[in-house]
């Protein structure tokens, strides 16, 4: 599991969170949800992103803000180049934590 970003990190909106996820997707073969981090530790779906069935594939919880991230489905399936492409996507918000993801 990764660990969390920097405690100055703010908050980002529901319509950021749908169009990192829209990004990653575009750029990589995974399933992105976009959620919420509640209680330090619980990741709930933002409400109506599921778009139906979710791979049977391990997740890879994404941490993006304190309170707010992606649960990648098919993350560990990835080539380097193909990670790369994600991380590219979600920009220098995810940069501290890349390797903690990629162990």
């Amino acid at each position: 599991m990764s660990a969390p970003p920097a405690e100055n990190e703010t908050s980002i909106s529901d319509a950021e969170l749908h169009r990192l996820s829209a990004a990653v997707e575009a750029v990589a073969p995974v399933r992105a949800v976009p959620a919420r981090i509640t209680g330090g530790r619980r990741w709930q779906s933002l409400p109506h992103s599921t778009g139906g069935d979710l791979p049977i594939s391990p997740p890879t919880r994404i941490p993006i803000s304190t309170d707010a991230g992606l649960v990648m489905y098919g993350f560990h399936q990835l080539t380097a180049v193909q990670r790369e492409r994600v991380f590219a996507a979600l920009g220098p918000r995810c940069e501290e934590m890349r390797n903690d993801v990629e162990q």
